[in-house]
Order: C-alpha cells, then sequence, then structure tokens
C-alpha cells in the first residue's frame, strides 16, 4: 500500500497543499489559499492623527504591545495548523512534509497538535510558494540532500 504525503508549501501570504500517493504518482495541487492583505503597522492610528509618542517610562512593567501583523500571521498559521490537526486525527495522510520560510515555520510548528507533530516526516526552510508540482519536486530532492540518479522526480517520490 503506498505512502499518502501531504505537503504543504506556504508564506506569511499563501499557502498551498498537494499529495502525493507514492513513487509512481507524482505531485498533485489540492488547493491554494491567499490570505487577505496583511495590516499595516499602526495604520489605524496614524491614518486619523491619534498616533501617540511612546513614553517608555510609562510603560515599564507592562505587557508589550503585540504587532498587529504578527497576530495576523499567527491566527493564519494557526488555522493551518488545525486543519493540519484535524487531517492528523482522521489518519487521511501518513506523514507531512513542511516548505516555510524559517519564522513562518516556527510559527506553523508551535500551533500544530501533537498527532500532527508527529506526521511531520521533513521540512525545508524555504519559501517555495513561487514553485508549481512540476517544478517543486526537484526543489524536494536538492533541498533534502536525496540521492537522485536517473529521474529526480520519480527519486524524489520514492523518498517521500
Amino acid at each position: 500500500m503506498p505512502c499518502t504525503t501531504l505537503i504543504v508549501v506556504a508564506n506569511s501570504r499563501q499557502v498551498t497543499y498537494y499529495e502525493n500517493d507514492g513513487a509512481d504518482d507524482g505531485l498533485h495541487r489540492i488547493k491554494t489559499e491567499e490570505q487577505p492583505l496583511l495590516v499595516p503597522h499602526n495604520l489605524s492610528d496614524e491614518a486619523f492623527g491619534e498616533a501617540e509618542p511612546l513614553d517608555l517610562q510609562s510603560r515599564m512593567g507592562e505587557t508589550p504591545i503585540t504587532d498587529p501583523q504578527d497576530m495576523q500571521k499567527q491566527e493564519y498559521f494557526n488555522e493551518i495548523a488545525a486543519r493540519l490537526d484535524q487531517l492528523a486525527e482522521e489518519e487521511s495522510y501518513d506523514r507531512f512534509i513542511l516548505v516555510l520560510p524559517p519564522q513562518s515555520l516556527a510559527m506553523l510548528k508551535d500551533a500544530l497538535g501533537d498527532t500532527a507533530l508527529a506526521k511531520v516526516r521533513g521540512e525545508i526552510t524555504q519559501d517555495l510558494t513561487a514553485e508549481d508540482e512540476t517544478t517543486l519536486p526537484a526543489f524536494l530532492a536538492e533541498l533534502m540532500a536525496l540521492s537522485v540518479s536517473g529521474d529526480r522526480e520519480a527519486a524524489l517520490l520514492e523518498s517521500l
């Protein structure tokens, strides 16, 4: 029985899910989702002239202000993690490969549950969201340092 792999290629603006059902199957794009435009830093305050100068003395001991962009990114990765947690619980896939820039990967992994984390079999810390199912296998093969002879895609998929 072939091993079913979900490959998650994402950054803070987009996520694409690919599926592979074995060495002879190739990569199949399941879905691509775009994150809505991130909220600019302090736009709501500055746009209306309400921004106040930062008084460090009065802020000592208070909880640091959280960047709205960071909050929005974390919510986005929480949604992706919830989807992966559900797929892991349903045993829809045997393993996951995560392909994200370093900070995004950390945010996603922090949000993943134990069952989904246990299914992660590979991580690539690079933004490959511009790639597709025809070019992605070559990047995966190179980045995962696979010994590839002959057909690069077939060798990659056998190793997944």
